[in-house]
């Protein structure tokens, strides 16, 4: 199994010297802010200084605190195209922002379609020749992932025109160009994206602590690129604007949480929910506006349409939220559709139409309940008067289920705002689902034009689903215990010594000792000593198991006295045959930190631990093939299996094994017992959780 090295992240912290005044990066030469709400403007100065702010005839005060840093709040204002001078005075030096405008201001995030510049548009020549407007302004974050939150940020405000455009994340401007357009008033749009991040990325270390993420989100993922990593986008790339005050937020993402494996897309529906309140609570707004878009048709998306669900539940069931439907306007064979400028549009008249009463085509068609008949499906839709095709053929894209649960494709006809759906294949439907595939090809929409939802109408496990905890039958002990005294002794005959010498060896050389009561000590040391030609080798045992159907638990009760990096951790392994297959499960656990391994990736499951005394390491692997993992009577993560599908590995079966699998670092570990059941995957005992 792969291993690959930790990641290593420098912490910004600005090139300012200490005590030097400074208004915060994104208050810079061009800026704009946000009119008709109160506008925190910050920065840093020497401790206990009085730091004067005036702008537009407003003159603020505050004294900077012990860490210098200092805030003020400017009074609300009306929009103002006439450049304004933003200074910032300690009474020895003084700073400022010059030809700053008031008018709307929208965080726009995500990952690479929100990225993606007008150089890589349809008609990108014209768009740019086109640009020049001094009212649209543009601030794009740098890259820049971080462990802990970063203090600011380093960018420019540009002017948009035809020298400068090319490079502007073309959503943005679109965005910005629709609502100068229709408001008359200066926009400003902040960009803060990374191509192929995850949600869990731009979620806090606050958010990401909370016991259902704890659960169910590894803590880090070692070996992924630093736009994967929980936390690390939100401490580098959100976390240095915040309280910057913005109208609302646009959101494109959700790509790699569809696409990856490591991450879930049934997960989503609940990442983007917190990460959405994260948000609003950083920015101490309930209600702050945040518009979704959803993923578009993609060929070979296999776990999009379960993503797209994913953020129609977010949308219908969190306030304040909006999102537009691009299923009829993406490109199959694109991953970065270049007809940008129609999924901004249709968010600008959705935005428009909500947070700025403009009439505009914004309601799209949407599931609101189904009736059955015999052999046909009814389907009755809000939102949806004038609902017709755009060929004036047969809607498409439905299908329909019978208890089987086998969907075949189905004819369909509109009466009124409803669709009658049926199938000759299916005699007794009892689920219907529209546009619930990667690439559907679609024509049903509203009067306005706007295209229907995607949706289905069961509740049947899709994938993703089972990579969330579940609940567990209790168990506190498990039906079979194996003392490691009585293995070391060789009083069970089918343990196998797996390690890089003999047991006399280890023996000689103290690595193993008895403690009594039916516990090992385990002791093993890379450093060469002097009359010694190799460094000590790994200590590792291993036996066969029974195969189940019905899922198994795996414990080990150790006690950890000391473990030094580099050494990962002691180690619990275990194979599962699964007809064909074999599934691997491993976590290694050390004094500060639990892991668990899946391919070349280093699953951090708990950090900080303290496990020097007595404690349980439980593997419970449900019937389904998904491990839960429990610590000291805690559920601290849900890992999936590594698949090896080697004949000879599968033909061993089932297996067990347990100890320092590595001949590096130095470890000391108490054993004091291996046991596993084989019916049934277990929690620990009720009693025993807090």
């Amino acid at each position: 199994m792969a291993r690959l090295c930790f990641l290593l992240f420098t912490l910004h912290t600005g090139s300012v010297a200490l005590g030097q005044l400074k208004l915060s990066g994104i208050f810079a030469d061009h800026m704009v802010l946000q009119q008709k709400m109160p506008v925190p403007v910050w920065g840093m100065a020497e401790p206990g200084k009085k730091i004067t702010v005036r702008f537009a005839g407003q003159t603020k005060e505050t004294t900077s605190d012990e860490q210098g840093r200092w805030k003020v709040s400017l009074t609300a204002m009306d929009a103002s195209a006439k450049g304004s001078s933003l200074t910032v005075s300690d009474g020895s030096s003084t700073v400022k922002a010059d030809d700053v405008l008031v008018g709307e201001v929208w965080l726009c995030s995500g990952q690479s379609n929100m990225g993606v510049s007008l150089n890589e548009v349809d008609d990108a020549d014209k768009v740019i020749a086109a640009a020049d407007n001094p009212m649209i302004r543009i601030f794009k974050v740098a890259q820049t992932p971080a462990l802990n939150p970063r203090p600011d940020v380093n960018a420019r405000w540009i002017i948009s025109n035809h020298a400068t455009a090319g490079a502007s994340p073309a959503v943005g401007y679109f965005l910005a160009q629709q609502f100068q357009k229709e408001l008359n008033v200066p926009v400003g749009v902040v960009v803060s994206c990374w191509g192929g991040s995850s949600v869990l990325a731009w979620m806090s270390r606050k958010k990401l602590d909370e016991p259902f993420f704890r659960q169910n989100v590894p803590y880090d993922i070692l070996g992924l690129f630093e736009n994967h990593r929980p936390g690390l986008l939100y401490n580098g790339m959100l976390d240095p604007l915040i309280p910057l005050a913005v109208k609302g937020v646009v959101w494109y993402q959700g790509e790699s949480d569809a696409m990856d494996d490591r991450f879930n897309p049934y997960l989503y529906r609940y990442a983007l929910r917190a990460m959405i309140d994260d948000w609003r609570s950083t920015w101490k707004r309930s209600d702050m506006p945040f518009y979704i878009v959803q993923l578009p048709n993609l060929y070979g998306g296999k776990t999009w349409p379960v993503l797209r669900e994913s953020q129609d539940r977010v949308d219908r069931e969190v306030s304040n939220t909006g999102m537009i439907t691009t299923i009829d306007i993406g490109q199959s064979r694109k991953l970065h559709p270049t007809n940008k400028s129609q999924f901004a549009y249709r968010m600008a008249d959705l935005i428009l139409a909500e947070q700025y009463h403009i009439a505009k085509a914004s309601k799209y068609p949407s599931f609101q309940s189904v009736k059955t008949d015999k052999d046909k499906m009814k389907v009755l839709f809000s939102d949806a008067d004038g609902l017709k095709t755009t060929d004036g053929g047969e809607p498409l894209a439905f299908e329909i289920a019978g208890k089987d649960q086998v969907f075949k494709p189905a004819s369909a006809k509109i009466e009124g705002t409803s669709i009658v759906v049926w199938s000759k294949d299916v005699a007794e439907p009892v689920a219907l689902r529209y546009a619930f595939i990667p690439d559907p090809k679609v024509n049903l929409v509203g009067g306005n034009g706007l295209p229907a939802r995607p949706f289905r109408t069961d509740t049947w496990e899709v994938t993703g689903q089972q990579r969330l905890a579940q609940a567990l039958p209790v168990k506190a002990k498990l039906d079979t215990e194996f003392p490691p005294q009585k293995i070391l002794d060789g009083e069970y005959k089918d343990w196998q010594w797996t390690g890089s010498t003999t047991l006399d060896a280890l023996n000689t050389n103290k690595s193993l000792q008895k403690l009594g009561k039916d516990k090992v000590k385990v002791q093993v040391v890379s450093r060469r000593n002097p009359d010694e030609k190799e460094s000590s080798p790994a200590i590792s045992w291993k036996r066969s198991m029974p195969a189940t159907a019905n899922g198994m638990t795996f414990e080990i009760g150790a006690q950890l006295a000391r473990a030094n990096y580099p050494y990962p951790g002691f180690s619990l392994k275990v194979g599962v045959q699964d007809g064909s297959k074999l599934n691997l499960y491993q976590i290694d656990f050390s004094m500060l930190t639990i892991v668990a391994y899946k391919e070349e990736f280093i699953y951090v499951l708990a950090n900080d631990v303290d496990n020097t005394d007595d404690y349980q390491y439980r593997l419970a692997i449900r019937k389904d093939g998904i491990c839960q993992v429990y610590f000291d009577h805690k559920l601290i993560g849900v890992i999936p299996p590594e698949v090896v599908e080697d004949k000879d590995a599968v033909a061993k079966g089932s297996f067990i094994s347990f100890g320092k699998l590595r001949a590096e670092g130095d470890i000391v570990v108490n054993i004091g017992s291996v046991s596993f059941d084989g019916t049934g995957a277990y929690a620990p005992s009720e009693k025993a959780n807090p």
